[in-house]
């Protein structure tokens, strides 16, 4: 195989569980029309892995990957109270391919980006030698439900571990990985008096398996359609997982009716109310008694 030094391969990613971000421990309010990229000029190796993601204080896909995608032709705009702007764009392997002055006209920046005579790719603007846009420039991607960009590179940027040929020119295999950690949530049972609407709430309690974790009854809640329910709130995070957590119970004590519902269902990722003001995921699971 004949690579000139400089070849890049792009592989695009599409997911196809509507449910990924849900299960993934990956941002639930990314901004508009943007993607992951990956590439192998991240040198982030770690466990011996070829980690293809940019975060190194973790092996997992973070906000570091995170980039917005931009057609090929656009403005980019800011005020500015200076009469001229240095303007730089390089490319991902920081090679400069424009740099200019740009006389500023009525306090604002209007430049015009235009990368159509460059390869598709990612791209990073500087102004006056500071960071202003970090994106990936690709006028096929419009319009498609993209989840992310693979880069591979073939050019002295890349990482000696990360090289796919050898010191003969000679291919070599190589496994890059790419880790998404899995997501934890708050879990919130609501006990939904439905059929038994005359228990008094103070004589539920709701117990985890062991001592990792306890559950918090709260005060109780009119739902929209008009039955009580009885909050009970982990006390930290549960991580979503192939295998059911057994021995979650539901207790009736006192009075009349004493009952014990034992290996109560767990949450599902399928349904997640995220409290982004606050940072905080919570899997709602209802219980009809």
């Amino acid at each position: 195989m004949n690579l000139d030094n400089g070849a890049k391969f792009s592989f695009i990613i599409f997911v196809n569980n509507p449910f990924f971000k849900n299960f993934t421990d990956l941002a639930l309010d990314s901004a508009p029309k943007s993607i992951y990229h990956f590439s192998n000029l991240n040198k982030n190796i770690q466990n011996s892995e070829l980690l293809v993601s940019a975060g190194t204080s973790e092996e997992f896909v973070g906000g570091d990957d995170l980039i917005i995608l931009k057609p090929e032709k656009f403005y980019y705009k800011q005020a500015s109270s200076n009469p001229t702007v240095f303007i730089q764009l390089k490319d991902f392997e920081n090679k400069t391919i424009i740099d200019k002055v740009v006389t500023i006209v009525n306090n604002e920046l209007s430049y015009f980006v235009d990368v159509t005579h460059y390869p598709q790719g990612r791209y990073k603007l500087f102004i006056d030698g500071s960071l202003k846009l970090d994106f990936y420039a690709d006028d096929s991607l419009s319009g498609k439900n993209v989840f992310g960009i693979v880069d591979v590179y073939f050019s002295g940027s890349v990482p000696p571990a990360y090289l796919l040929f050898d010191v003969n020119g000679n291919i070599t295999e190589k496994t890059y990985f790419i880790k998404f950690k899995k997501r934890k949530t708050i879990w919130k049972y609501l006990i939904v008096l439905k059929f038994k609407n005359t228990i008094n709430p103070d004589d539920l309690s709701l117990s985890y398996p062991d001592s990792s974790n306890s559950f918090t009854k709260q005060s109780t809640i009119t739902l929209s359609d008009g039955n009580q329910a009885v909050p009970f709130i982990s006390s930290s995070e549960i991580e979503f997982s192939d295998s059911t957590i057994q021995g979650i119970q539901l207790k009736k004590t006192n009075g009349t009716g004493i009952f014990e519902i034992d290996n109560l269902p767990n949450a599902s990722y399928k349904n997640i109310k995220p409290d982004l003001s606050n940072n905080k995921v919570f899997s709602e699971i209802f219980i009809y008694v």
